[in-house]
């Protein structure tokens, strides 16, 4: 019997998805502060030490390439805990300067439990940048810890020249305090509709204002392109050293085609979709940006439709230095991320490869035909 899907998962799918994860995120609060909850965490769900994993992108060591994506601890209320879970990295977030409910409606998340997936319209809620990065400082975690920056929801378009101020002030909180700066150039899951930084001149503006910070972290673009406009990203990029990367956004849009869900209970919930099936995009869109980067100062980090060892090495071959997850934790449990790399390291020793950044890229000996939907 496999405990958390034959047991805990039935009984918690019982409830409100965002109920759940309220409790599931005070109970990981909670167990935090009990040394003896992370050294339980830690000894039962944790990956042991495997050099084989082991990875340094942007001049920090990761001990593994599987991190906890932004959205499942949105305001670094659990990293304590989570962190014990056999992570490679922890990124908090979405976090905006000034504190947001996200969107009033509700229901705001669904599950989709055909699909492996979730339906998530939660419109960013945070306790905003200041509280959160108090939270956060002085944390001494085991593995390296990011937040990702976003705009603050307003509910309404916002000046670009508005939208580069608040999120240049919603970095100045976190230098000194994480290690990894995730930066959101295009969140699905807003109400505005409108993405300042789909004008690439106002992305150079936006990295521009945080060059006024002399020791600020790595940071990585979390950004949609379409083919065409990926030179140009790189480009504008390589103007700003602390720019060590990109985690290239997949959209899956509507109407949803190719799900067992049935079309008309997905028209009803409000959102964008998640889940496994969002993989093959996301390897094409791996491949695209990896023939494109200059792989000499930037890494690619693949988030969409990981759940396996056999997913994130196929990530990895594709480009990706690093991978991240949030909804299969959700169906598979706390003891995913070791599983995962369990798999990864039996795949790379299977192939002959004695370290994950020896896959990287290892499929673009053959040319690059998949095209990137726009």
């Amino acid at each position: 019997m496999r405990l958390y899907e034959d047991l805990v998962r039935p009984f918690l799918f019982r409830f409100d998805p965002e109920g759940v994860h309220h409790a599931t995120m005070m109970a990981c609060r909670v167990a935090g502060t009990s040394s003896i909850a992370k050294s339980f965490a830690q000894r039962v769900f944790g990956t042991p030490p495997d050099a084989r994993l082991e990875t340094t992108v942007a001049g920090i060591r990761f001990p593994n390439p599987v991190g906890l994506g932004a959205g499942y601890d949105k305001n670094g209320e659990g990293v304590e805990f989570l962190s014990r879970l056999g992570f490679g990295y922890i990124d908090v977030g979405s976090v905006s300067h000034s504190p947001s409910a996200g969107n009033t409606a509700r229901p705001r998340l669904f599950r989709i439990p055909a699909d492996e997936g979730l339906m998530v319209y939660y419109g960013v809620p945070s306790d905003g940048a200041p509280t959160v990065a108090a939270r956060l400082s002085g944390r001494r975690l085991p593995v390296p810890l990011g937040v990702t920056i976003v705009e603050t929801n307003t509910g309404k378009p916002n000046d670009p020249s508005a939208v580069i101020a608040e999120m240049t002030e919603a970095v100045a909180p976190f230098v000194g305090v994480v290690d990894l700066l995730f930066v959101s150039a295009a969140c699905a899951n807003d109400t505005t509709g409108a993405h300042p930084f789909s004008d690439l001149e106002n992305l150079r503006r936006l990295l521009a204002s945080f060059a006024r910070y002399d020791a600020i972290p790595p940071v990585f673009l979390k950004i949609r392109a379409t083919v065409d406009q990926i030179d140009r990203i790189v480009e504008i990029s390589n103007e700003f050293p602390f720019v060590k990367g990109f985690r290239p956004g997949i959209i899956a849009p509507r109407p949803y085609i190719g799900f067992n869900t049935p079309a008309e209970e997905l028209a009803r919930m409000p959102g964008t979709a998640t889940g496994p099936f969002r993989k093959p995009v996301l390897l094409a869109t791996l491949r695209e940006w990896y023939a494109r980067i200059d792989r000499t100062r930037h890494s690619l980090i693949a988030h969409a439709g990981i759940r396996s060892g056999r997913d994130a090495y196929e990530a990895i071959r594709a480009g990706a230095s690093l991978t991240g997850l949030v909804t299969a934790l959700v169906y598979e449990g706390p003891g995913l991320a070791r599983r995962i790399n369990e798999e990864l390291a039996a795949l790379l020793q299977a192939d002959g490869f004695a370290n994950v950044a020896d896959a990287v890229g290892a499929d673009h000996a053959q040319p690059v035909r998949d095209p990137v939907p726009a």
